[in-house]
């Protein structure tokens, strides 16, 4: 990398301003790695999400009084922030030193103070008031009111530039050389703090494109009805898979912008790329925008049923984010449903007759599976002795009933399995009808292993992507597919 400028370097051979000199210190994107203003919009929009029509309205007054209103609306957890380590050890030996420490920010007055009272290190704050947007020139007229004489500045991109260029010394926080180029011409001494992470490869995590395999259900219908050779039906249901595989990489970046407080309380969770400020927010609402609007032409293109159980898989999955996955039994119900709409969106874009008990067995298999998903959660809690996992409306006390309704759940579906395998229809399908009885007690093996291995605390968060990833899982699903290919021949 490009030396930009010398550096001022202590005994300890780090970069350090002289003690008498005060440093003013930026929060968004420096002291944390996120925007508090988009911080507060998500939380605001989770719990009210009307006021997006008031925020034309608030704007028109000025960015002060908007982040007053999302401050008060949006409350978020300072606790819970994704600081810079970096920045606040850096921080720490400067104070230790006797370094004055002023947090300087364009964030609400009442976000900085909570920031400043959780880290103890600053001697006081200058934040926008709900009147005043304190952000480049305007902050830098608030700091020269502050220090009468030279002072340092922490920043992190082009809109500390104006400041950095009357400071006696920089430090960048993750700032490309870009923005630096002008001060560093000035002969200021930079400090540099981190590095950017790789963007694109932390996007595609955020998207999650595992989670795209759960979509293979859509060829279902299509493969239950042992239709193998229509090629224009499997382009279509090929699609239908990209667009559904979009729009739920869409919704998995909108709830976890919703759910960043919730994240960030998890011991998992909270690696994710916003809940650790790996991604700024706005990327991720940008992204969200764009791959929704990618599903829904992907969707038309099909047809207008496949768009419309798409508009439905959509609204559902979002009023889950929101509300729902905080609703007892409701959020169970809600994901099965999420997983039978695919099998739907299989015989929409397919045109074939939808079959009672292929729908019946969805419903059931997945209300199965996402009650063991709750149950895998609080034997979670249990184990680090929290009263209810974040965001969710269980406690730990019902870890039995939720164990008792997943179970008998799942063994409904491979009775409903054991039922269609006597209908009239599957002797049209199969040669050997009765060889399908092979996979009742395949089936039961499975479910009744998964619900041991979560009773032992070793499942997966997420039972779908255990299925998915876990060897054995993997032989059951063959084992199955082989008895039904016996049963055909």
């Amino acid at each position: 990398m490009e030396r930009l400028s010398n550096e001022m370097v202590g005994p300890d051979g780090r970069p350090q301003g002289a003690p008498g000199t005060p440093l003013f210190v930026d929060l968004d994107g420096t002291l944390v790695r996120t925007d508090l203003l988009f911080e507060t919009l998500m939380s605001a929009l989770k719990r009210r999400p009307w006021i997006l029509l008031a925020l034309p309205f608030w704007l028109a007054r000025g960015r002060a009084y908007l982040k007053r209103r999302l401050a008060e609306c949006g409350p978020v957890r300072v606790d819970l922030l994704p600081y810079d380590s970096d920045v606040v050890t850096l921080l720490a030996d400067e104070r230790e030193r006797g370094r004055t420490l002023v947090l300087a920010t364009a964030a609400d007055a009442t976000l900085a103070r909570g920031v400043a009272a959780h880290l103890g290190l600053f001697d006081g704050v200058i934040a926008s008031d709900g009147v005043r947007n304190l952000k480049s020139d305007a902050k830098l007229s608030a700091i020269r009111d502050w220090a009468t004489g030279p002072f340092d500045y922490m920043g992190n991109g082009s809109e500390d530039v104006a400041i950095w260029m009357v400071a006696q010394r920089a430090i960048a926080v993750r700032c490309d050389d870009g923005a630096l180029r002008r001060i560093a011409a000035r002969g200021t001494p930079i400090q540099r703090v981190g590095t950017r992470p790789a963007a694109l490869a932390t996007l595609l995590r955020a998207l999650r494109p595992h989670q795209w395999a759960k979509n293979a259900l859509i060829f279902l219908p299509l493969l239950a009805s042992h239709i193998y050779t229509d090629i224009s039906l499997f382009v279509r249901d090929s699609i239908t898979f990209v667009a559904f595989s979009l729009c739920a990489s869409s919704v998995y970046v909108i709830n976890d912008l919703l759910d960043l407080d919730a994240d960030r309380a998890h011991p998992r969770k909270r690696r994710r790329p916003f809940a650790a400020g790996e991604l700024p927010i706005p990327v991720g609402l940008a992204a969200s925008v764009v791959l929704l609007a990618g599903s829904a032409a992907l969707a038309w293109f099909v047809g207008p049923s496949v768009l419309a159980v798409l508009g439905i898989y959509f609204a559902l999955t979002l009023s889950y984010s929101l509300k729902l996955k905080a609703i007892v039994l409701v959020d169970t119900i809600v994901l099965a449903g999420l997983y039978t709409i695919r099998v739907i969106a299989g015989y929409a874009a397919t045109d074939l007759i939808p079959s009672f008990y292929l729908l019946a067995f969805a419903l059931f298999l997945f209300f199965g599976l996402a009650m063991l998903k709750r149950f895998s959660e609080l034997v979670d809690v249990r184990k680090r002795s929290v009263v209810s996992p974040p965001g969710r409306g269980y406690r730990a006390e019902d870890q039995e009933v939720v164990g008792v309704f997943g179970a008998v759940t799942s063994g409904l579906a491979i009775l409903v399995l054991a039922f269609y395998i006597n209908t009239d229809g599957v002797a049209q399908l199969y040669g050997h009808p009765q060889r399908l009885w092979g996979i009742v007690p395949v089936l039961l093996y499975w479910v009744s292993k998964v619900w041991l291995i979560a009773h032992r605390g070793e499942m997966h968060e997420d039972p779908v992507v255990y299925a998915l990833t876990d060897r054995e899982s993997l032989c059951v699903f063959l084992l199955c597919v082989a008895i039904a290919t016996f049963a055909t021949f």
